[in-house]
């Protein structure tokens, strides 16, 4: 927690700031506002009407908008995660520019890689669990079961340290991934507790999440501003652990 600064953080909270400037100019383009201040739940009747209205300008304004976060997110990630390096190897912090000259079509690439396995893996279970359809209902369910847990335990954990590989050890975002799958296959221990320290660290937003189930409207605003601010410290700190972990490990290969 004591390397956690604001250098790192800046990076999260304008991201942030344009993300919520891209979501303010996609309500205004659609005229929306009304229906989000007005704090109901609209019924399907308006909803229809809304899309009915103008569904090109919003279909294009909403593929606009997707891509433009994403281009964001990915930016200030790659900005983000180099001055962590930095932070986590004591040594100096560059300008934004240089982190994200050097990293973004590299962690552009890692997205896209990360995507496409979680796709292939749902298609093969998809795949899967179709066959076995036709042999058995209750080895079908069973079999899925297995395959859900197996695949989001070790999905998860397999991907903890990409990031890692291709930031601290420079490798490619196809090596970056191998590697992090072969790190937690030989250091189980230590990417498991890696993962729980995490999810513990991460526990105060799920509360945050329960109180807001109770719809109380004094408290709303003040949990969601609570909550927005807890996640950007904590994205902040979940890549900062495990780059110290990374980095205090003797034999990270």
């Amino acid at each position: 927690w004591k390397d956690l600064n604001l250098k790192i953080l800046a990076p999260l909270i304008i991201q942030s700031l344009l993300i919520i400037a891209l979501l303010l100019a996609f309500l205004y383009i659609n005229s929306l506002f009304s229906l989000v201040l007005s704090f109901e739940n609209p019924s399907q009747e308006k909803i229809i009407e809304l899309f009915y209205s103008n569904p090109l300008r919003l279909a294009v304004s909403a593929l606009i908008l997707v891509i433009l976060a994403v281009l964001i997110s990915i930016y200030f990630g790659a900005v983000r995660l180099g001055i962590t390096k930095a932070v986590s190897q004591r040594k100096p912090i560059q300008p934004m520019s240089y982190y994200a000259k050097q990293y973004f079509s590299k962690l552009f690439l890692l997205k896209i890689l990360q995507l496409l396995l979680i796709l292939a893996v749902a298609i093969a279970v998809t795949l899967i669990v179709v066959l076995l359809s036709f042999l058995s209902k209750v080895l079908m369910i069973i079999v899925l079961f297995l395959l859900l847990i197996a695949a989001v335990i070790l999905l998860p954990l397999g991907l903890l340290f990409c990031n890692a590989f291709l930031f601290i050890s420079e490798l490619s975002p196809l090596e970056s991934v191998k590697k992090s799958f072969s790190y937690f296959f030989s250091n189980k221990s230590t990417v498991i507790l890696t993962a729980l320290i995490m999810m513990a660290v991460a526990m105060p937003a799920l509360i945050l999440n329960i109180f807001n189930t109770f719809n109380i409207s004094a408290l709303a605003a003040i949990i969601a501003i609570i909550r927005v601010l807890y996640g950007i410290i904590l994205d902040a700190w979940n890549d900062l652990f495990v780059f110290s972990i990374y980095n205090s490990n003797k034999n990270p290969h």
